[in-house]
């Protein structure tokens, strides 16, 4: 009987589970906040994988402690307490650096230098029937329409203060950034099911082309939805 009690404790975990899927989720949060930025004339970003470090490493945190915050204290990189926005960012660009090689020197090449260029978090809780849940399309548009309805993220998400302008004003730097998803779910007494669902936003921003210590650059994904949309 415990046996059978375990097994099916096991069995509606993964049908839980099943129904959420967070790189769906992450994707489409991609897709609509690139159509927002699109609305303010704002250039549209490329994914990041030094934007996707950070942004897992706070969601990863938040849905763990179920929190809200900015901030965190107790997840480290080796040695290091990444408390602050800032600091995570770093950490994982922390391969640029400028380098003015010798002018005989041919070797080395002019590469984009990118910057911090925000954070933003949300987080939704949910109560559905198990068998109805939201689509994760749906949930996306929640997510994004959070950081639509106040101010603040919106403008981090989707508007450009710092962009660069070439001689008639078209618009040069490139933009950058990755959406985190992370959850838990609980299945209540009476069948129904609590997702806590968080959403972690990291962007950066290009801010000029000088010569680099390190040839080891930011690596674009592959897959068709990482190219500007």
């Amino acid at each position: 009987m415990k046996n059978l009690i375990l097994i099916l404790m096991i069995t509606t975990s993964l049908n839980l589970m099943s129904q959420i899927n967070c790189d769906s989720i992450s994707k489409y949060m991609f897709e609509l906040h690139n159509v927002e930025r699109t609305k303010l004339n704002s250039n549209k970003r490329y994914l990041s994988l030094n934007c996707k470090k950070a942004a897992e490493l706070h969601a990863t945190y938040l849905e763990k402690y179920t929190l809200v915050t900015h901030t965190q204290n107790t997840i480290t990189c080796g040695d290091k307490v990444l408390e602050r926005p800032l600091e995570r960012y770093n950490f994982f660009n922390k391969e640029y650096f400028l380098y003015y090689p010798d002018p005989k020197d041919t070797y080395h090449e002019k590469k984009f230098v990118w910057r911090f260029a925000g954070e933003i978090i949300t987080y939704v809780k949910m109560t559905f029937d198990k068998n109805k849940i939201m689509s994760n399309k749906e949930i996306s548009k929640m997510l994004i329409n959070n950081f639509v309805e106040s101010k603040g993220h919106y403008i981090i998400m989707a508007w450009s203060s710092g962009d660069q302008k070439d001689s008639v004003g078209n618009k040069t730097s490139i933009e950058k950034g990755y959406f985190s998803v992370k959850y838990n779910a609980t299945e209540n007494y009476d069948g129904t099911v609590t997702y806590q669902i968080y959403a972690v936003g990291v962007f950066e921003t290009s801010f000029g082309m000088y010569y680099l210590k390190s040839k080891k650059l930011d690596v674009q994904y592959k897959e068709d939805y990482n190219k500007m949309f």
